[in-house]
C-alpha cells in the first residue's frame, strides 16, 4: 500500500523488462504508475484509487521507445483519468473494472464495493458479485505468479 506519495507512486523506465506489480493499493498520487522509455511493466490485481492518472505510459528519452504496460484483474476507482498513453506507447487493460469502458477483453464498468475505502481498506466486501470474485484472468495470473493456487482469479485484491 502506497498512499499520497506525491507526484508518482511508482515510476518504471529505461528498458525495465516485465517488472511485476501485484496485489497492490496505491492511493492519492498525481500519477499512480508511470511506464516510460521502453519499459514493459505487468500490473496484476491492483487497486488504483483517487489518483490524478491511474497509469501513464510515454516516451521520455529519445534513445528509447514508448512504454508497453499490461494490466489485468485490477480496479480503477475515483481517478481523474484511468489510463493515458502517448502515441508511441501502449496500455493494455483486460479483465479489470474501470470508470469508463476501455478496449480489452473482460473489462467491466461495475462500481466495486470495498470494505472501507474511506479508511483505506480496498478489499472487496464479502459476497462481492461474481464479476469481481471470479471475473479475473486466471491464465495471466498463473503465468506471472506460478505459485498462485486458487481455482479462479478475482478482479481486485486477492488473499488466500
Amino acid at each position: 500500500i502506497i498512499k499520497h506519495s506525491g507526484y508518482k507512486c511508482i515510476s518504471i523506465g529505461e528498458n525495465s523488462d516485465e517488472p511485476l506489480i501485484l496485489n497492490s493499493v496505491l492511493v492519492g498520487c498525481a500519477i499512480w504508475v508511470e511506464g516510460k522509455d521502453s519499459s514493459t511493466p505487468i500490473i496484476l490485481n491492483t487497486v488504483f484509487a483517487k489518483n490524478g492518472i491511474g497509469v501513464h505510459a510515454y516516451q521520455k528519452k529519445e534513445i528509447f521507445g514508448g512504454a508497453n504496460v499490461t494490466i489485468a484483474n485490477s480496479i480503477f476507482t475515483e481517478n481523474q483519468e484511468d489510463v493515458h498513453a502517448d502515441p508511441g506507447s501502449k496500455v493494455t487493460v483486460t479483465y479489470s473494472a474501470l470508470s469508463t469502458l476501455h478496449d480489452g477483453s473482460g473489462n467491466i464498468t461495475t462500481a466495486p464495493l470495498f470494505v472501507g475505502s474511506l479508511g483505506g481498506d480496498y478489499r472487496l466486501l464479502p459476497g462481492a458479485p461474481e464479476s469481481f470474485s471470479q471475473g479475473g484472468d486466471f491464465e495471466t495470473l498463473k503465468k506471472y505468479v506460478p505459485s498462485y493456487h486458487l481455482e479462479s482469479a478475482p478482479i481486485g485484491l486477492w488473499n488466500e
